[in-house]
């Protein structure tokens, strides 16, 4: 997948993609980081100092062996998505490409970081998706990018925070079921009076209902794998990870 890959730094994703997909998820482990952003904290914008940022970012490029500088979005919990060779700003959570040695990235912390590409292996995207950017349809939006019949996409969900961990309010709930009626059963009533909301039922069943079928799961939730991944639900003042897949031929 990577050259000399630092594995407790690193998850390559597990899917069906091409070869020459390269495509993955960084873990907070291996950095320059110190607390509470311990270590490999790759975001500029939660508090960290600048400087072991850029160390982390170089040790990024470095370990992955990458064709160039990622691309580095401003996200903004919306639906907009952009194109990351024409993009004249970055106030998105997705961006596409298909040229090769481009390298995607989005940034997450309990969200969901979504990457995808067709069977030939000639269009990537990678997508940030809160319960926001659900409700927005930014699911839809990123199908909508690829040409091909979305038979012959294939998605991967990285990790992410877990039902039994995400508890969310009637609101949240609320806005879910006006964009989707059908999706009560991502949602269980706690013993609080409040709701655990599972955001990979509400992706599959968007995926699926669109006729995606070719969709992997990494399986991990990001709050209770507290020495792989941070957590803003878990933690607060924390770092992210970044979601990272390019074309390499």
């Amino acid at each position: 997948m990577v050259t000399n890959p630092d594995h407790c730094s690193w998850i390559p994703a597990a899917w069906a993609a091409p070869s020459w997909i390269k495509a993955g998820i960084t873990t907070r482990q291996g950095g320059q980081s110190q607390p509470p952003y311990t270590s490999f904290n790759l975001a500029t914008h939660v508090g960290d100092n600048p400087l072991s940022v850029e160390k982390n970012r170089d040790y990024l490029a470095r370990m992955l062996n990458l064709p160039a500088k990622p691309i580095w979005l401003e996200q903004i919990h919306g639906n907009r998505i952009i194109c990351a060779d024409q993009a004249q700003d970055y106030k998105a959570d997705g961006l596409y490409t298909d040229r090769t040695k481009t390298v995607c990235a989005i940034m997450t912390a309990d969200c969901v970081p979504i990457l995808m590409c067709n069977t030939n292996g000639t269009r990537v995207a990678a997508i940030h998706v809160g319960w926001k950017g659900f409700c927005a349809g930014i699911l839809g939006q990123s199908l909508d990018l690829f040409t091909d019949h979305n038979n012959e996409l294939l998605i991967w969900i990285g990790p992410h925070i877990y039902k039994d961990s995400y508890e969310v309010g009637n609101d949240v709930r609320d806005a879910v079921l006006n964009a989707n009626q059908q999706l009560s059963d991502a949602f269980s009533p706690n013993q609080r009076g409040r709701w655990q909301a599972s955001l990979e039922f509400m992706i599959r069943y968007a995926l699926e209902s669109r006729g995606v079928s070719q969709i992997s799961s990494a399986n991990l939730c990001t709050l209770t794998h507290a020495e792989d991944f941070y957590s803003f639900r878990r933690d607060g003042k924390t770092g992210r990870m970044a979601s990272l897949i390019w074309i390499d031929r």
